[in-house]
């Protein structure tokens, strides 16, 4: 099912505070790997496509490990750019586990296509082969983060669309393998139904609906407003998720 995403406003202790529509993505790759070929890599994660580094993008990384850098831009047979958010060696599958996490982004066409898509997948070493299926995301809004623990390296991702002025979120804490696991929330049609969240690097801050005073649903869009509940923050030594206030 497709989400949706808005602006949402944020009233707690009755400051405002706005949900930011536009999240960018932090400009750098924490272990960049030299000499992978992602043509070839976005190739076996987006059958069909054909890929080419576009002119001017930062094509494939070779800056020391941590070092702030520009993401690569590839161009698609159409024309559209597709943007390495994530390229880190390590482990992602279960420790001792070593390989290469690739997450790209790029922009639908329309809206149904959704303005923000996002596909994760771990390779081998090498960077030649996929060890395991591919994770599709889509959203007008999204961020995502990786967060390190003592074994391996878990995907966070929080994302949103709009549908007619209201808003629907997805997203949560994942576990690469032959298939992803989504590992937080346990029950994510349930947890997303009234909730909106932020992704950051220590976590997640989740936002509850209320509804807004005097509101008339269905005339006043959008009718609810959205409310700071508490945090998920990212313990790496129980490699979990532990709500704080």
């Amino acid at each position: 099912m497709r989400q949706r995403t808005v602006l949402i406003l944020i009233a707690f202790f009755l400051v405002a505070v706005a949900v930011p529509a536009s999240v960018v993505i932090a400009n750098y790759h924490r272990t960049p790997a030299a000499g992978l070929d992602y043509p070839a890599m976005l190739a076996k994660m987006l059958p069909g496509g054909v890929f080419t580094a576009a002119p001017g993008g930062a094509g494939t990384p070779s800056t020391p490990a941590g070092t702030p850098m520009a993401k690569p831009v590839y161009l698609g047979q159409d024309g559209r750019a597709f943007t390495i958010e994530q390229a880190e060696a390590g482990f992602f599958t279960g420790a001792g586990a070593n390989g290469h996490l690739v997450v790209v982004s790029w922009k639908g066409q329309a809206h149904a296509e959704g303005f923000y898509n996002v596909a994760a997948a771990v390779f081998d070493a090498k960077g030649k082969r996929l060890t395991g299926e591919v994770l599709y995301l889509t959203a007008d809004e999204g961020r995502t983060v990786l967060f390190t623990g003592k074994g391996r390296t878990y995907p966070g991702y929080a994302g949103s669309t709009t549908y007619q002025g209201s808003s629907e979120w997805h997203g949560g804490l994942y576990a690469a393998g032959a298939k992803w696991e989504q590992l937080w929330p346990a029950d994510p049609a349930a947890f997303w139904r009234d909730r909106a969240a932020e992704v950051t690097a220590d976590g997640f801050t989740v936002y509850e609906r209320v509804p807004v005073p005097g509101a008339v649903p269905g005339q006043t869009i959008p009718d609810y407003q959205s409310v700071l509940a508490y945090h998920m923050v990212w313990d790496p030594g129980t490699e979990s998720l532990t709500q704080t206030k």
